[in-house]
């Protein structure tokens, strides 16, 4: 959900953290010992403070920022780089990191704002593209960003869904995977997976509780029934929902839609891999 109104608030929070390895970062090379000894030695390929805002700029200025953005008492890190890293801190020295810019160097992308005055930390984020310019406001949701959405649908009714795929220019999954509401699933593999034919399996409850949590979340009676990227050879993926007695289908070119939609997609990406399934 793209929101054109906006707040800006710099880390004010006031809940009571519980000290770990992010709070003793104070530098930027804290920062890049911190993401190479403790989160991934694949850190040492980026070019992680390469980015500057010119002084017109609305981006933020500073490097990184700590505050805990899953609300659950652990100080969390974001990276204020030209890939914008977010480091979730998972508890016991073990942490997650998430890359948000992820629409390559077509898209003009900058942090503008922190949001910590209340439970849900929001990031700002300003993308500009062609002609048009769009602020996400993402906030943490069932184990990842989203547009933050502040009614979401209740109540809500899921009564199944479907994802397909369609081929690119190269070697992209093409398969077909629909999910009744008692995690019932059916799954064609069409071409360039691991596997081809016609499967049934079951999605374990708690992986089918987080897809649903994001279902709900999501603004479905809002969002666009169409979405595409300004480049040729891409991938589409559809997904058709039941909810609440109505049918919602969206079609994304370049599945770049929204962050929602695809946390979304990656749960039918992870399926296709993990569920056990049975040739029918």
């Amino acid at each position: 959900m793209r929101i054109l109104l906006l707040t800006l608030t710099l880390l004010g929070s006031t809940i009571s953290l519980r000290a770990n390895k992010i709070d003793q970062l104070h530098t930027k090379q804290d920062v890049e010992r911190f993401l190479l000894k403790d989160v991934s030695r694949k850190f040492k390929h980026f070019f992680l403070f390469e980015y500057h805002p010119g002084k017109d700029s609305n981006a933020l200025s500073n490097s990184f920022f700590k505050l805990d953005i899953n609300a659950d008492g652990l100080t969390d890190l974001v990276v204020n780089c030209g890939s914008l890293l977010v480091i979730i801190d998972k508890g016991k020295e073990t942490y997650s990191p998430f890359t948000l810019f992820q629409y390559g160097a077509m898209f003009d992308q900058t942090l503008i704002g922190i949001d910590s005055t209340s439970k849900t930390k929001k990031l700002v984020i300003c993308r500009r593209y062609s002609r048009e310019t769009i602020l996400d406001t993402l906030a943490w949701q069932a184990g990842g960003f989203m547009e933050y959405n502040a009614t979401p649908s209740e109540p809500f009714k899921f009564q199944g869904i479907k994802v397909s795929t369609t081929m690119c220019f190269g070697t992209c999954p093409v398969f077909e995977i629909s999910v009744d509401p008692d995690g019932k699933a059916v799954y064609h593999a069409i071409q360039y997976n691991d596997e081809k034919g016609r499967f049934k399996g079951t999605i374990p409850d708690k992986s089918l509780a987080s897809m649903l949590r994001v279902l709900r979340y999501l603004p479905l009676d809002s969002l666009r029934d169409q979405y595409t990227v300004d480049w040729t050879d891409d991938q589409t993926i559809t997904v058709e929902i039941r909810y609440n007695g109505k049918v919602k289908k969206i079609e994304d070119y370049g599945e770049l839609g929204t962050f929602g939609l695809k946390r979304l997609y990656s749960f039918f990406f992870y399926w296709k891999k993990r569920v056990k399934w049975e040739k029918e």
